[in-house]
């Protein structure tokens, strides 16, 4: 991004409220198409770009590592709750709806 886009983006007094919007609808998506696969998703507002999903009894960190999806290992937040393991994993929700359909497509091969 250039000084001018950024200085362009900082005077944008909709930008906050349309980027929240933006991900609000890609992350419906998204969650939307792992709960249909049998993923579970905790709770989290629409407008925060992460998740954190879940697969009981699975090593989701390490299926996804093995399609190439970078997420964050359950393990690793194990101080914010004991029971996180790597049956689940912090998703950050991608740019737009067709990536996360695409995203969703490359779970479903792992389950």
């Amino acid at each position: 991004m250039s000084v001018l886009e950024a200085k362009a983006t900082l005077e944008d007094k909709n930008y906050v409220s349309r980027t929240r919007e933006v991900i609000a609808g890609v992350k419906t998506v998204l969650i939307t198409g792992l709960e249909r696969i049998g993923v579970g998703i905790l709770p989290t507002h629409r407008q925060v770009p992460i998740s954190v999903a879940h697969v009981p009894t699975r090593n989701l960190f390490h299926l996804l590592a093995s399609q190439g999806i970078l997420t964050g290992a359950g393990s690793s937040y194990r101080l914010t709750y004991e029971p996180f393991d790597d049956s689940f994993v912090r998703v950050r929700v991608p740019a737009n709806e067709d990536t996360s359909r695409e995203l969703v497509e490359r779970v479903s091969r792992v389950l």
